[in-house]
């Protein structure tokens, strides 16, 4: 993306969600600000900048259903 678009990406979503305990630190050292994985949850500083939880959002869902995903 750097070379192609000449940006810079600051966020790094591990691609299916796969990553194991030298990913985060290859994503930091490679300058990426925060990293997302598959695991459903809401994310929160406890799991460090580089294991971000995320809820999977789908075309079809409800406001309802998000709505549900954004409670604690």
């Amino acid at each position: 993306m750097k070379q192609d678009l000449h940006q810079k990406p600051d966020l790094l979503v591990y691609p299916v969600g796969r990553y194991n305990e030298v990913s985060p630190k290859v994503a930091k050292e490679s300058g990426y600000k925060l990293a997302l994985t598959t695991k459903p949850g809401l994310a929160n500083a406890e799991q460090g900048l580089y294991e971000l939880h995320r809820q999977r959002v789908v075309p079809d869902m409800t406001q309802e259903a998000f709505a549900k995903l954004l409670q604690p």
